[in-house]
């Protein structure tokens, strides 16, 4: 093998770069914390504020969503659970990507007795074939309107990062 062929010109010009290693790379970063504390009495999903924006640059681009929500507070009633999940906007369509990151999680056995737990973590690639901003969240909602759900208790902090990685 003639190794001498493989000099420093030819590396730096960049054609053996750009032919081995044209995809993967992360292209940008965008990230988010929040500590405010968010409860629900309701059935329905609303926001824990965990909440970022990214445009990607190209179509053919993904998206690795990374999100942690801290501190999860279930209120004193037996039946309650708490459901959490993830979701991406496009203009005015909602897509879920993670439906059921948490599905019923925290409920008891025993009434008059509430719950903290720890942080939930979840990550999800996502292929948004658009050039559009994304819009990505986490929702949550409690399984009855008899108590409350809550996150980022006692101040805890949620997190979400996303970042474009190239074809």
């Amino acid at each position: 093998a003639n190794l001498t062929s493989l000099n420093a010109s030819n590396i730096s010009s960049g054609t053996l770069n750009s032919a081995r290693f044209s995809g993967g790379k992360v292209l940008q970063v965008q990230s988010m914390n929040y500590s405010t504390e968010v409860n629900r009495t309701s059935t329905s999903y609303g926001d824990t504020g965990v909440d970022d924006t990214i445009t990607p640059s190209a179509t053919s681009s993904k998206i690795l969503v990374i999100a942690t929500i801290g501190e999860i507070s279930i209120g004193n009633n037996g039946t309650t659970g708490i459901d959490m999940k993830l979701w991406r906007s496009i203009g005015a369509t909602d897509t879920d990507l993670i439906s059921q990151i948490t599905n019923d999680v925290g409920g008891f056995t025993t009434s008059n007795n509430y719950r903290d737990l720890p942080h939930v973590s979840c990550t999800y690639l996502d292929s948004p074939n658009t050039t559009s901003e994304c819009r990505y969240r986490v929702a949550f909602k409690g399984n009855n309107t008899t108590t409350y759900v809550g996150v980022q208790q006692h101040s805890s902090t949620s997190s979400i990062t996303l970042m474009e990685i190239g074809a």
